[in-house]
């Protein structure tokens, strides 16, 4: 759907814009998401989709890019490493970032979960509880109505974190919930950071088919079309009735379940 914003209407799974792949994740069983309302999802089908490339950050010579090489199967994917040697050795150290564009989920409420999928192959080195010591990182941040960045998950585990861990095949996330963040306008951003020049001859870090998604609908409110429990911009290119949306202007089905115009399904 290449990078929407607001919510979109309900599907199961990640649909079949990508059969290969897709078919062989609509068996784990951890991914049937049915009945659940996407918030946001992005798969570099048709470009970047709003997110922006920073491979300045910090000690920069940043390896981000868009690509079909390596190891993506299917379509295109983001990708931390050269398509030439499918590795982010460059002699030197490096590091970069992707940030997503904001993310409204100022009319989301209830449970709000992230998930994407991932290959990550980095050099294996010890990694504590609160260093990453040598370790090639690999890092999902989030920041709040744009406040620091906080991290959300990576290679490295830490109390709190998601672990990433190091997967070597394309592998589902685990869901990052953002039920914190219901009411904010959120970003994304996903980084890698060689931290030294040693042991960079690794197929580093693909990002590919990231959603969020929200509570499924359990009401039928009049200007509604995309049945998200919401009347808001995200109806408008589905718009069928202009005078229930008006009418019915930002109603929340979630925040106000006893609005008369909430009608339960």
């Amino acid at each position: 759907m290449g990078g929407s914003m607001g919510l979109l209407t309900k599907r199961c799974g990640y649909g079949a814009r990508k059969a290969g792949i897709i078919l062989a994740f609509l068996l784990v069983s951890s991914l049937v998401v049915c009945a659940q309302n996407f918030v946001f999802q992005e798969d570099f089908e048709n470009g970047l989709g709003g997110f922006i490339i920073d491979n300045s950050y910090k000690i920069g010579h940043g390896l981000w890019h868009l690509s079909t090489s390596c190891e993506v199967n299917s379509g295109t994917a983001l990708y931390y490493g050269q398509d030439n040697t499918c590795n982010y050795d460059i002699g030197i150290a490096n590091r970069g970032v992707v940030e997503s564009p904001p993310i409204d989920l100022r009319y989301v409420a209830g449970s709000i979960e992230l998930r994407f999928k991932y290959y990550l192959e980095v050099e294996h080195a010890f990694c504590g509880f609160y260093s990453s010591g040598d370790l090639d990182l690999a890092t999902v941040e989030i920041s709040a109505d744009e406040g620091y960045y906080v991290t959300l998950a990576r290679n490295c585990w830490a109390p709190g974190l998601i672990d990433l861990g190091v997967t070597a095949s394309w592998t589902l996330s685990q869901p990052i919930d953002l039920s914190d963040y219901a009411g904010s306008i959120i970003q994304l951003r996903f980084g890698f950071n060689t931290v030294d020049y040693k042991n960079n001859g690794f197929k580093g870090f693909f990002v590919d088919d990231i959603i969020i998604y929200g509570p499924a609908c359990e009401y039928t409110i009049a200007g509604d079309t995309n049945h998200d429990c919401v009347v808001n911009m995200a109806d408008w290119p589905t718009m069928v009735d202009l005078a229930a949306m008006a009418e019915n202007w930002l109603l929340n089905c979630y925040l106000t379940p006893g609005d008369p115009g909430c009608v339960p399904k």
